[in-house]
């Protein structure tokens, strides 16, 4: 392969050529021309850069995979419209079967607040319906639906969840942090083919964005998650590479099947642990001590932990708790905090001292930007998925999508980290932007490292050959009123994963065979910039 080469590897970062032999980067620049002979495959991108395929350090694969099934609300800027695409989604249901939809925010709708019960009703009287808010931790459902759950006037707020009243106290359809309650118990598990389907169609968002490795980091995986993902790669579903983290009352389990984080295969590897953090009544909950102490045990048996911590008060527990465990046993590779959302002056120091690596989403920046303008004094607004301050106070930062609650699309995130740019144009907090040599190991050399992975992420001699070709200027990244770079070709193990239609055309004429075709399901709308 020939082209503009940004290899991330320290030897060798950039050159115009690369050879691929059974999945793998062999040979870089002259060497790799001087490897050519008779069977050699030849493929010359042009000026297009050639990079290693994306990392997505954090991301819900099933997540996604049920968002791509359910009708999609993300493009919604009122309540009218929601209700027009609920009701054409039942269209296509027999009677009585349930809607899903997903990904609305109430602050992008004119309204300015959450649809309600009766709005769905009126929308699609004959159906309940379920329609889950963009960060998934909340849904409205229509009366059926809360019928079907048994949520009623007198009902009372189940533990750690909230149910929406009006003013005289009626639900209204607004049901927040119940989302596993509604997806085990009241909402009808969809069956193994549809399942399949969405998994298919994630498996080729990912692929179309450049992505070819994904860390899962999902709550409430099991060791069955493991096998369900097993089963679904070896009947040709899913296309990426995935690296599984399971909830942290996986511990005993996981030890006691050999289910150690690293162990696997190149396509299916076992990850950390999560703990989610969060709060309750005013308090960091679970406990800091009980954090520290579930810390330290995992740190004894060698299992990295992911802690999910949003605000200050959680970042800083979730910091003293890896500062508490230094000492209590090797790791593959450092305990993660995911999100970081608001990290003030002096915690990038701490988190350092603690040893401990940072998740982070820029693209957060970009799609929910607007929204933090308006939550948080400008003050705070440099302190809000921080970058810059992180890498300056030495703390391992990489990045991740947090798909479903926003699209899976790097280049995008990139952009973000570049510029800080919110989606309505407005820069928050230009402090923590980030130059371009430090931005693109964020979804590449940083994520994998945050996985066990030092064969992904760069395109050194001996890497897995998964890389992405970029139609456009590397340099436009950074410049918001500018297009985006076009993924034009995505590689995965030296295999063709997804081609533009000018990209397969060209693969045709260089005699590469058959092109991957996309699943046979509703694609969603790519991200409007």
């Amino acid at each position: 392969m020939r082209g503009r080469v940004l290899t991330l590897a320290s030897a060798a970062p950039r050159t115009f050529a690369l050879a691929v032999r059974a999945g793998r980067v062999v040979a870089l620049g002259q060497p790799a021309l001087a490897r050519c002979g008779a069977a050699t495959r030849l493929l010359d991108c042009g000026d297009r850069t050639v990079l290693p395929a994306f990392v997505d350090a954090h991301l819900h694969l099933v997540g996604l995979a049920s968002a791509l099934l359910s009708a999609d609300c993300s493009g919604a800027r009122s309540i009218a419209e929601i209700q027009t695409i609920v009701a054409q989604a039942a269209t296509r249901l027999p009677p009585g079967a349930w809607v899903r939809a997903s990904s609305y925010s109430e602050d992008r709708l004119a309204e300015r607040r959450h649809p309600t019960r009766w709005e769905l009703d009126a929308a699609v009287p004959g159906h309940p319906v379920r329609l889950r808010h963009a960060t998934r931790h909340a849904s409205v459902l229509s009366s059926r639906a809360l019928a079907l759950a048994g949520i009623g006037r007198d009902t009372p707020d189940p533990p750690g969840g909230h149910v929406g009243r009006d003013a005289a106290g009626e639900p209204n359809g607004l049901l927040v942090d119940l989302d596993a309650w509604l997806s085990t118990t009241v909402v009808p598990r969809r069956d193994a083919t549809e399942i399949a389907a969405g998994v298919a169609a994630a498996g080729q968002r990912l692929l179309a964005a450049g992505v070819t490795s994904v860390h899962d980091l999902t709550a409430t995986n099991t060791l069955a998650t493991f096998e369900d993902l097993r089963g679904w790669q070896q009947q040709g579903h899913l296309g990426v590479r995935v690296t599984l983290f399971t909830g942290a009352e996986t511990l005993d389990e996981r030890r006691a099947a050999g289910a150690w984080p690293g162990r696997g295969d190149a396509w299916l590897a076992w990850g950390g642990l999560k703990l989610l953090l969060g709060q309750a009544g005013g308090q960091v909950a679970p406990s800091p001590p009980a954090v520290a102490a579930l810390v330290r045990d995992a740190q004894r048996a060698g299992f990295p932990v992911a802690l999910h911590a949003v605000e200050a008060e959680e970042v800083l527990a979730a910091a003293d708790a890896c500062a508490h465990a230094q000492g209590a046993g090797d790791l593959a590779w450092p305990h993660r905090v995911e999100h970081a959302a608001v990290c003030p002056p002096g915690f990038a120091e701490r988190i350092a001292a603690a040893g401990a690596a940072i998740v982070t989403q820029p693209a957060f920046v970009y799609w929910r930007g607007d929204r933090y303008r308006a939550a948080y004094p400008r003050a705070a607004w440099r302190w809000l998925y921080a970058a810059r301050s992180l890498l300056r106070a030495g703390v391992p930062l990489a990045a991740g999508s947090d798909a479903p609650v926003v699209p899976p699309e790097p280049l995008v995130a990139l952009r973000a980290a570049l510029t800080r740019r919110t989606e309505e144009g407005y820069v928050l907090g230009a402090s923590e932007r980030l130059g371009l040599d430090a931005t693109l190991p964020l979804f590449t050399r940083s994520a994998a490292a945050l996985g066990g992975q030092a064969d992904r992420g760069h395109l050194g001699p001996g890497a897995h050959a998964d890389l992405v070709v970029l139609d456009g200027r590397l340099a436009d990244l950074a410049h918001a009123e500018r297009p985006l770079p076009r993924v034009w070709l995505t590689l995965c193990g030296g295999q063709v994963a997804y081609a533009a239609p000018d990209a397969a055309a060209l693969l045709v004429a260089s005699d590469w065979g058959e092109q991957p075709k996309p699943p046979s399901i509703d694609q969603p709308q790519q991200p409007r910039l």
